[in-house]
């Protein structure tokens, strides 16, 4: 079994049906779109949405699905041990140095 990276149990969990939401609250993707992302991945290589499944239902993290969508857009992702807060922190620095053209 592959060892979950961004699934933490000590996270708060996202349940299956509002993870659209999560992604995008103004134009959340169809469930549909979510399934296949945990199912199947997408991409080449395959990339997934880390999910987990408790008592016959699928829940995922913040941090999963802000990797999976770091993976499919091409950034790299920062190690595995790096805190979702570091990440994000990071993003905006990279973000706001774009911005500025370093």
């Amino acid at each position: 079994m592959d060892q979950l990276k961004f699934v933490k149990l000590t996270d708060p969990l996202i349940p299956w049906r509002q993870i659209p939401r999560a992604v995008n609250p103004q134009a959340p993707p169809h469930i549909s779109a979510v399934a296949r992302w945990a199912l199947t991945g997408v991409g080449s290589p395959r990339v997934k949405l880390e999910t987990v499944k408790i008592g016959g239902r699928r829940y995922t993290t913040a941090a999963a699905i802000e990797a999976f969508i770091l993976a499919t857009s091409g950034c790299p992702l920062p190690a595995a041990n790096t805190p979702p807060a570091v990440m994000v922190a990071v993003l905006q620095a990279e973000h706001e140095l774009d911005a500025q053209g370093v």
